[in-house]
């Protein structure tokens, strides 16, 4: 592979992520622990940390660099993407097949899920609208040089946004309600899988406000309720300590995300999104 600017990135996290990664490598991590091929800078990493970090689930930390993969991880994931785990010498990666992998195999380390069946399904639909329209959309909005398409998905990003909040059975975001995404959590506040499965997402949603029209309105959503639920969501997400503690300096961000706002990122989502695929 020839050489391009996205090689050109802080290698290691900063700021409360670095002193979590030291943390979990060297002598402070038990010989069993699950080994997390990991990268500082991707979304897809932070959702599964977050489970790690919220289940209390040893692990030891591995940077990969997207762009010198020794054979020796390849033969983990041979996509070359992170995030994966090796458990047992046996690799496993898909950051959504990871989350459920966690839940199954730790079930009494704070389970994410609900145990309802009707109420875990549920959570697993809107998992997949994130998936299929949420996160989609904030590539194409980040990427697009179209001024027509930067409104376009501006506003489908915000329908995602109100459709997540307005479908949580808890309330997320009401008054009396839950400050998180959740059905079936017996009433207790805490991070869900959802909230999980989006906070990466919520984290770097300044990208859009700095530079794709500025911050989100309560005129851009259907009523200023709705609009007072999602903040409220979106606020105990970037307030709680383990997003917090998965996050790295801003400015090492705006490096990176900087290739994605003039559409010339190399990255295989960024290449996605590009060509109109659907994300790896």
């Amino acid at each position: 592979m020839g050489f391009h600017p996205d090689q050109i990135f802080h290698p290691t996290a900063t700021g409360p992520a670095l002193e979590l990664v030291k943390k979990h490598q060297g002598e402070n991590v038990p010989k069993d622990a699950i080994t997390f091929f990991s990268g500082w800078f991707c979304p897809f990493v932070q959702r599964v940390w977050l489970s790690l970090e919220l289940k209390g689930i040893p692990y030891r930390y591995e940077e990969v660099h997207p762009y010198r993969k020794d054979t020796s991880f390849l033969a983990i994931n041979p996509k070359g993407l992170v995030p994966a785990f090796a458990i047992d010498g046996k690799p496993l990666y898909e950051s959504l097949i990871m989350l459920e992998y966690l839940e199954d195999a730790y079930p009494t380390s704070r389970p994410l899920l609900p145990t309802n069946p009707l109420s875990k399904a549920h959570t697993r639909l809107w998992i997949d609208h994130a998936s299929k329209r949420l996160i989609p959309t904030f590539f194409r909005l980040i990427q697009t040089q179209s001024p027509a398409a930067r409104t376009a998905e501006r506003a489908a990003l915000v329908q995602a946004l109100e459709a997540l909040t307005g479908a949580s059975p808890g309330r997320v975001g009401r008054e009396g309600g839950s400050r998180f995404w959740e059905e079936g959590r017996d009433g207790r506040e805490e991070m869900g899988m959802l909230d999980v499965v989006v906070a990466p997402w919520f984290t770097r949603l300044y990208i859009v406000e700095d530079h794709r029209g500025g911050p989100l309105l309560a005129t851009e959503f259907s009523s200023p309720e709705s609009y007072a639920r999602w903040r409220a969501w979106f606020d105990a997400v970037m307030a709680h300590p383990t997003v917090i503690a998965t996050g790295s300096e801003r400015a090492h961000y705006d490096q990176i995300y900087d290739r994605y706002l003039n559409n010339t990122a190399q990255s295989e989502a960024a290449k996605a999104t590009r060509s109109g695929q659907a994300l790896p």
